[in-house]
């Protein structure tokens, strides 16, 4: 199939002769690997974590690590939310590929307050996040991601034509020791 022929959507990496690299398409969907984020380049150094790191992690608000991957962004906009709301959606801008490509993304976080997330912690916001203009949906948690919620994620991720990440403790504790926000 020529290459002009070829839908973004379904493409992983294209190589970038310019760069020398291979990037992500702009019209691409489907599930991103956080160590694909140029932003979060520095998760690539960290292979593991220690179960003890892993705990500090998993007893973080939603505020906190909010603020923690705001950090990381070095975006000091604070996203206002209303009390009522059962999580966060924080907007970020982020690169994917390199420090040209700039997009915009939707990160819904679940803290220390959810051990175990099920669709009613996340469902409203999952229905928000992916229909607000953004080009990447992230769905950020300490606990336990049950399969319902994991699958309607994707799903509609998918459906509205988004690029998306689950990052667990494990993950979200490895983003926080390469950028050294564990502890502060």
């Amino acid at each position: 199939m020529p290459f002009d022929e070829v839908d973004s959507a379904i493409v992983q990496k294209i190589f970038d002769l310019d760069n020398h690299m291979f990037v992500t398409p702009f019209g691409r969907i489907g599930k991103l690997q956080l160590s694909d984020i140029f932003s979060f380049k520095k998760i690539r150094g960290i292979t593991s974590v220690s179960d003890e790191m892993i705990g500090i992690c998993k007893n973080l608000s939603e505020n906190e690590i909010g603020e923690k991957i705001r950090d990381i962004l070095h975006d000091q906009n604070i996203t206002a939310h209303s009390p009522a709301e059962l999580t966060d959606i924080y907007i970020q801008k982020l690169f994917l590929n390199n420090e040209a490509d700039l997009r915009d993304a939707a990160i819904i976080l679940k803290g220390k307050g959810y051990p175990k997330i099920t669709l009613t912690h996340v469902a409203s916001n999952i229905l928000k996040a992916v229909d607000l203009p953004v080009q990447v949906v992230m769905l950020v948690h300490t606990g336990i991601l049950l399969d319902i919620p994991r699958e309607k994620f994707t799903t509609q991720c998918e459906r509205a034509k988004k690029m998306y990440s689950i990052i667990d403790a494990t993950d979200l504790t490895r983003l926080l020791v390469a950028y050294d926000k564990l502890s502060n």
